[in-house]
């Protein structure tokens, strides 16, 4: 349901695309119960109030990597966005 927010919130305000490159796959890790990229998501959500898209790019890109030890890198494209908004 929050990720369903989360994308519906993005989609309003402009287009917000967060994935992988064609050259990697996103990575799942069984001990976190999710892929890398929704845990940091779902992480950041849980350690920070509120955060602006700028700062959700930065702080869950490199989680990723970090969790990854650097084999699945986010990639993000920001298009018609005004204003650094708060996601959450």
């Amino acid at each position: 349901m929050e990720n369903s927010l989360l994308n519906m919130k993005i989609t309003r305000r402009g287009h917000n695309n967060f994935y992988s490159s064609r050259k990697q796959l996103a990575l799942k890790r069984n001990d976190l119960k999710n892929g890398v990229f929704t845990y940091s998501i779902f992480e950041a959500m849980n350690k920070f109030p509120s955060m602006k898209v700028s700062e959700l790019k930065k702080i869950v890109g490199e989680r990723v990597e970090q969790l990854t030890k650097e084999l699945q890198k986010p990639t993000s494209r920001n298009e018609a966005i005004a204003v650094d908004w708060n996601v959450w």
